[in-house]
């Protein structure tokens, strides 16, 4: 199994550690980064990263501006502008990991890719090998990240059921008008419907398609973050990927006591 792992975006976090731990926790992998080539980004920071790219030009929000998939949470974000402004640059991640890739491997030549925040945090008790083995035998993207509210415990694996929530106005489901608190419980998380968890995500080479990515972004489609993620790499196959509670995290998620002592 050939790996590259790809950190990419705004250097956040310990980042620097965080690229060092990812070398160490995945294996015999190439690791390649890349930031957006902005005045804030230091000098010293720009010569350690491997990339630059010209940061693309957005003409419309990734969330009020697209059709949003078919659940309560989906269409609140857009009618209500939850995170309005911290959305709007959120597809960009999707953008800089296309050109990062494309510059790496534009012949393909590696079987699996790691996508990482560079603010990703990773838990030294858990042992990713399996899961890398699945998404290659499954040709399937996995996405890792947790929700303290549903499980707390980052050294511990709980792949989310594929469960779908109710569609606004779908009286009929069994869980429609529920409690809000039922949307906590590990077998109703909204987690896996329409959403690839992004913290790190793991996908086949051969699953990233280039023209789809640019297609959907020049035509003013490509969604945000986990909606863009899941938009990219899973719903073009099927809804095949998978989310994973446990093992990654963003950094400022994470307590500090468990960033102190990793161990």
């Amino acid at each position: 199994m050939k790996v590259a792992v790809l950190a990419s975006g705004l250097l956040r976090g310990e980042w620097r550690k965080n690229l060092e731990n990812f070398k160490t926790f995945f294996g015999d992998v190439d690791l390649f980064t890349a930031g957006w080539d902005r005045e804030d980004l230091k000098q010293e920071d720009r010569e350690f990263v491997d990339h630059t790219f010209e940061e693309p030009e957005v003409l419309y929000h990734p969330v009020q501006d697209t059709e949003p998939y078919p659940t309560g949470k989906c269409k609140g974000y857009k009618d209500n502008r939850i995170l309005h402004d911290k959305t709007q640059h959120a597809h960009k991640q999707i953008m800089i990991h296309d050109y990062l890739l494309n510059a790496v491997d534009p012949d393909c030549n590696y079987d699996l890719i790691i996508r990482a925040r560079f603010d990703c945090w990773l838990s030294r008790k858990v042992d990713f090998r399996p899961w890398m083995e699945r998404s290659l035998a499954d040709n399937c993207a996995i996405g890792f990240g947790c929700r303290p509210g549903r499980h707390k415990n980052l050294d511990v694996f709980a792949e989310l059921p594929h469960y779908y929530p109710p569609k606004p106005n779908e009286k009929d489901h069994p869980d429609y008008g529920q409690s809000e608190k039922t949307r906590y419980e590990l077998a109703k998380t909204q987690d896996w419907a329409y959403n690839l968890m992004d913290p790190l995500i793991f996908h086949p080479r051969k699953l990233w398609d280039t023209e789809l990515v640019n297609r959907l972004f020049n035509e003013k489609q490509l969604k945000c973050a986990e909606w863009g993620w899941y938009q990219v790499l899973s719903e073009p196959y099927g809804e095949s990927h998978l989310c994973v509670y446990g093992g990654a995290q963003i950094e400022r998620h994470v307590g500090r006591e468990k960033l102190n002592n990793p161990s």
